[in-house]
């Protein structure tokens, strides 16, 4: 009776980890698909986009390391899958980021020169005095000489753009664990990206962009700081015990 029961949970474990090997297999082919169409066809995405095919590869991908992970018996190594697959997912966000911010800008660029659209970037444009862009965002959006979703999609954009890095590099380093530190960090990682913008002409360095993105991450890392968050994290071994 005893040697059925470990049969039973044999094979119920060979199963689980089977599903979940299924299902990063077929992750790894949709991103391949993604990428060879991406280059092939020149395509240009969006945010929106972007945002959809994160969720089609992080959402299957998290379900299948819950799967694999309730396989094992040792704490530890459950720690180390999930920090894994954390990893990877940071490291899927950076390749977005990185879309977002410069491929698919310089894209855009070619694709507006080809079809003779008009195309400015602001190249070498500077702000650093604080909100003078996000007041002149609220004048127009109230005045009405600007199309309200450009302006929505220019704040929001910029607000949510960068809040992931509020839930995902506490996870994956200990001394982000702190506001002070997380915040030096994120600011200094905020002036790089509006510097090298600049130098590579894909964008304008603006302070306003730097304290919305600012705000964004800020207020993810206070939810992920939450008590509730961090018992589920807990739960899910992304964070010890």
């Amino acid at each position: 009776m005893v040697e059925n029961g470990r049969q039973k949970m044999k094979k119920s474990l060979l199963f689980k980890r089977l599903i979940a090997m299924l299902v990063y297999l077929g992750e790894a082919l949709f991103v391949f698909y993604i990428g060879i169409g991406y280059f092939k066809s020149g395509a240009i995405f969006d945010a929106l986009g972007l945002l959809l095919i994160a969720s089609i590869f992080c959402i299957p991908a998290g379900a299948a390391t819950c799967l694999w992970v309730s396989t094992m018996r040792d704490y530890d190594k459950k720690l180390r899958t999930v920090r894994a697959f954390v990893l990877a997912i940071f490291l899927f966000y950076a390749l977005i980021l990185f879309y977002l911010l410069y491929m698919g800008r310089f894209r855009y660029r070619a694709w507006a020169i080809g079809n003779d659209i008009r195309f400015n970037i602001n190249a070498f444009n500077i702000n650093f005095v604080p909100f003078k862009t996000i007041v002149t965002y609220i004048r127009h959006y109230f005045s009405g000489s600007i199309n309200k979703s450009i302006i929505i999609k220019n704040l929001m954009g910029n607000l949510f753009v960068f809040s992931p890095m509020g839930l995902l590099l506490p996870c994956l380093f200990k001394n982000l664990r702190r506001f002070s530190k997380f915040s030096i960090t994120m600011i200094m990682i905020l002036i790089a990206v509006e510097a090298m913008q600049l130098l590579t002409n894909t964008g304008s360095m603006d302070i306003d962009d730097i304290i919305l993105n600012l705000a964004g991450a800020l207020i993810s890392f206070a939810v992920w700081k939450l008590d509730m968050v961090q018992q589920l994290l807990k739960k899910l071994y992304i964070v010890e015990m």
